[in-house]
């Protein structure tokens, strides 16, 4: 298991209202960019789903959608869409190859110890074809920590990023930043990186 336990526990039993707080903060700007890379009715993974708003997002606009998450209360809270394949795994459990056009990464990989970014981005790898787009959102720092609800968390610093995608065939095509703030209510400094994938 690559995501923490404490963190799963949290996410399943506070499902609901988790929903109703991240459908009130979705990327639109993100959302649309990621998009305009994607071809029309193309495959999209949302990995590290979450109650699915994205992925709703995505089905509304065409694109076949595999929405990944650990949490089983988050995944029973996404509507039944025939557009929507629902897969309850952690990070590790993602084995398609050459599949996704793009992977949507939101907040997601924050929630895994860093030593397994490097091998998570691999498989990422695996499961795209040549010139997919990937996009990943997470704050911005250095610290491990958990946060007042007692979730996992690693912050990370772009260099920290971009060398080990970098390593793995992925080059940055766009990266801005904001503040935000989190379902804890604390101040946080967050990036939003899109890459493109070229196995050359």
């Amino acid at each position: 298991m690559v995501i923490d336990k404490k963190t799963i526990d949290f996410y399943n039993s506070k499902a609901p209202e988790y929903s109703s707080w991240s459908s009130a903060h979705k990327k639109n700007l993100q959302l649309d960019f990621f998009l305009k890379n994607i071809p029309k009715s193309g495959e999209i993974l949302d990995f590290g789903c979450g109650t699915g708003w994205s992925s709703m997002y995505f089905a509304s606009e065409g694109y076949y959608v595999t929405a990944l998450d650990a949490s089983k209360g988050m995944l029973e809270q996404i509507p039944k869409n025939d557009k929507i394949k629902l897969l309850c795994c952690d990070f590790m459990g993602i084995k398609h190859q050459a599949f996704f056009n793009g992977v949507w990464a939101s907040f997601s990989l924050q929630h895994t110890p860093k030593s397994n970014f490097p091998i998570i981005i691999n498989l990422l790898r695996n499961s795209m074809k040549d010139g997919a787009t990937l996009y990943i959102g997470i704050h911005e720092g250095s610290k491990v920590v958990r946060d007042k609800l007692d979730r996992f968390y690693c912050y990370y610093q772009e260099e920290e990023v971009l060398n080990i995608t970098k390593k793995y065939g992925f080059k940055l095509n766009k990266i801005t930043r904001e503040s935000s703030k989190g379902y804890d209510g604390s101040k946080i400094n967050i990036m939003h990186l899109f890459f493109k994938f070229n196995s050359n």
